[in-house]
Order: C-alpha cells, then sequence, then structure tokens
C-alpha cells in the first residue's frame, strides 16, 4: 500500500498517484450579507481566503467546512488525505449520485455560500437546512448541521437550530441549536484540526466500513 511518508506528504507511488487529484471548484455569486430575498430565505457573505488548507491564512475559528467534519466523522484518515490534496470524490459514482439529489430536491432554494463552507439553505428565523441522500439518518449529518450553525453564529447570526431532509424516505431530523450543541460543535472542530495538523497518517478502519468510499483504492488498492 501506498503511504505517506515522515513528512505529511503523499508518495507519488501506488494507486494515490493514478486517482484523480482535481480539487473542487470554488463557489461564485455571495449573497450579500445579511437580507432576505424574496423566498424567506437568508443571504450571508463572507470567507476566508486561503482558510481550510493548512498554511492557507485562516483564523483559529475559519476555514473548516462541512465537508472537513463530514470526513472526520466518516474516518480520520479520509480528512487527512483530503487536505494534502488527494480528492477522488469525482469518480465517484456515490458522490455523483448525493450531488444529483442534492441538485434536484428543494430547487426554489438557493445555497448560502459561506466561503468555507455552503449551506443547502437557511430559512427566516435563521434555521439551517441540510439535504441529504442518505437512506439512514445519522448523528454524524446533525453534527455537520451545528457545525454551520456554529459558522453562522461567529457571524453575528441568532441561530434557532437547523433540520436534515431525507428526500429520498420523506423524513426530516430536528437538529437543537443550544449550550450544549455549542460545546459539541466546538468539541468536533477541534478534533477536525487535530487530524489536520498530524504529521503521520491516521489508522485505517476496518474494511468492512470502507465499502462504497471513493478512498478505498489508496487505502487498500494494494492488499
Amino acid at each position: 500500500m501506498s503511504d505517506a511518508g515522515p513528512t505529511g506528504e503523499i508518495s507519488d507511488a501506488g494507486p494515490a498517484s493514478r486517482a484523480s487529484r482535481a480539487g473542487r471548484a470554488s463557489r461564485a455569486g455571495r449573497e450579500d450579507g445579511g437580507r432576505e430575498n424574496s423566498r424567506g430565505d437568508i443571504g450571508l457573505g463572507g470567507g476566508v481566503p486561503g482558510a481550510g488548507v493548512p498554511g492557507g491564512g485562516g483564523s483559529e475559528e475559519d476555514g473548516l467546512g462541512g465537508v472537513h467534519i463530514k470526513y472526520l466523522l466518516h474516518c480520520p484518515r479520509q480528512l487527512w488525505l483530503y487536505m494534502r490534496g488527494y480528492r477522488p470524490e469525482g469518480a465517484s459514482d456515490l458522490v455523483a449520485f448525493g450531488e444529483a439529489v442534492d441538485a434536484t430536491t428543494y430547487t426554489r432554494r438557493r445555497d448560502i455560500d459561506l466561503g468555507e463552507a455552503r449551506i443547502d439553505w437557511v430559512t427566516t428565523g435563521a434555521v439551517v437546512h441540510e439535504t441529504k441522500s442518505s437512506r439512514a439518518p445519522s448523528p454524524d449529518h446533525e453534527a455537520q448541521v451545528r457545525h454551520y450553525c456554529l459558522l453562522l453564529e461567529r457571524r453575528g447570526v441568532h441561530v434557532r437550530g437547523g433540520t436534515v431532509h431525507y428526500p429520498l424516505i420523506r423524513r426530516t431530523a430536528a437538529v437543537t441549536w443550544d449550550d450544549q450543541a455549542r460545546a459539541a460543535a466546538l468539541d468536533t472542530e477541534r478534533q477536525a484540526r487535530a487530524v489536520i495538523e498530524a504529521t503521520s497518517i491516521p489508522p485505517r478502519l476496518e474494511r468492512r466500513r470502507c465499502r462504497g468510499c471513493s478512498y478505498t483504492d489508496y487505502c487498500w488498492g494494494q492488499t
């Protein structure tokens, strides 16, 4: 298996060098800060150039988006690799399916681009909404919404909470935002930063938990 060297860089040998490393394109068209649009959604601007990448220039509170929280909770190794430029998601059928669900559900809503994170939409009263293609609600999805609540709160928004939408099973899950939720979001953020700043790659999960992961070729390609 190709692995990372002591400097934290990925070796050119093995599946990593053959996989797609294309990053996701930056989102354009940020909304004007703090103003409601005609549908009752809230438009927010912001973002820190270079945040989210080691040495990228973000402050301690900036730079972590929903994808970082998602990868941390799914597999710390995935987050570590992602932050070092290994990004095979573009070739993943599961990722493409999730994007298709997101693009064809609640089409009258506009996403909110914070720079380091993109929220599916925020309704009047500052309720965060997130759409998932999964058929199984997960605490990880709620953690991602709590992270968005934290980002909004740092921008001076009085957040009420959030809702995770599961259109394939026609269910929703409410996400509370209070002192306990805030503490959980801060702890998750600290965990993500610890993984990103680690000098050695985290261990693999049990193989059965890697089913469908777009990083499988890197982790298990030569076993």
